[in-house]
């Protein structure tokens, strides 16, 4: 066990060791990991790990190489998180460890147990390069600001059965996607074919929003009477979601298409203020005359950009949304704009 722990330590000392002696580097980006896969393991002791498996592109391998000629650094960092929990920094690793990374939970402070049936456990790695920018009196190197990958695709421990519930089989292999993002919510899991509240589309609606932008703040929790829920104070200072009258959001109150497609065209605003928000050529619904004026910008903006879909040439603006279908509709705008 303390070689586990000190495993990160002993990473640390390296790197700063080892960058004393690096020469300068011109690399400015670095590829990401891709196809990030998770296995819980154990060892002769029975004692259970994160196997964190990952495909290294090839000019990772020749920067690699690169680094070993001339004494820069090339590492992994991993990040964790516990279903809807905040991301959590695992440490390093160097790449000569190869492109697996086997992940304690103790270490992680996670106790001596993996209950999967209990908690989805979701992963992410990138690729850290440390050069030398220059020396200092003594000959002793001083270290650039390191170069990051992007993140890989984020991993999970999520079997199908803890995932969600209640799901419709057309809806699933999106689900299967939204739930490796981290956009499903604890709340609407286990029940994904009910309706879906004001208050639970402003949940998933964040999750969408603080993984492509980071975390959202909030001030002032006194605009509503009948909530204090911070999703939805985050969500009414980006200008996302607006109360009913009289002091009033009424959370538990159900959703429509055309309050969905409203609510995820301000979302889009708020992440890319510059994304083209025209609307011309977007498809004319057979029931376009329902929806509401406030709405139609809204509604033609996500019907243009498939990220929100008729059926038979019907829009069905009043028609109340299911939870698995607000998934579907964040999933689409957030791979389009992540």
């Amino acid at each position: 066990m303390i070689k586990r722990i000190a495993a990160i330590v002993l990473f640390l000392i390296m790197v700063v060791t080892s960058m004393a002696y690096a020469e300068s580097s011109t690399v400015k980006t670095v590829e990401a990991p891709q196809n990030l896969t998770v296995e819980i393991k154990e060892e002769e002791d029975g004692y259970p790990y994160f196997q964190l498996d990952m495909q290294v592109p090839e000019s990772v391998k020749a920067l690699h190489e690169a680094a070993q000629e001339d004494g820069s650094n090339l590492f992994f960092e991993a990040e964790y998180k516990v279903g809807d929990g905040g991301w959590e920094m695992t440490g390093g690793a160097h790449f000569t460890t190869g492109s697996t990374l086997n992940l304690y939970p103790l270490d992680m402070g996670l106790g001596e147990d993996i209950d999967i049936k209990a908690n989805v456990y979701y992963f992410r790695v990138r690729f850290g390069y440390y050069s030398i920018a220059g020396y200092d009196e003594y000959g002793n190197g001083i270290a650039a600001d390191p170069v990051y990958s992007a993140y890989s695709n984020i991993a999970s421990t999520a079997i199908e059965a803890y995932k969600y519930e209640g799901a419709s089989k057309w809806a699933v292999e999106e689900l299967d996607k939204a739930a490796e993002y981290g956009l499903i919510t604890d709340k609407i899991r286990d029940k994904m074919n009910a309706p879906i509240t004001r208050e639970e589309l402003c949940e998933v609606i964040m999750k969408m929003y603080e993984e492509i932008v980071g975390e959202a703040k909030y001030s002032d929790v006194t605009v509503f009477s009948d909530t204090k829920n911070p999703e939805i104070y985050k969500a009414y200072e980006l200008g996302i979601v607006k109360g009913v009258g009289d002091g009033k959001f009424a959370p538990k109150e159900l959703t429509n298409r055309e309050q969905v497609a409203t609510m995820m065209y301000r979302a889009v605003k708020a992440i890319n203020p510059n994304a083209d928000f025209s609307t011309e050529g977007a498809e004319k619904f057979l029931d376009e005359n329902q929806i509401s004026s406030w709405a139609l910008e809204s509604v033609k903006f996500m019907s243009k950009n498939g990220l929100i879909k008729g059926s038979n040439g019907y829009m069905d603006p009043k028609g109340t949304t299911t939870r698995e279908q607000a998934v579907l509709i964040v999933l689409r705008t957030y791979e389009k704009y992540k």
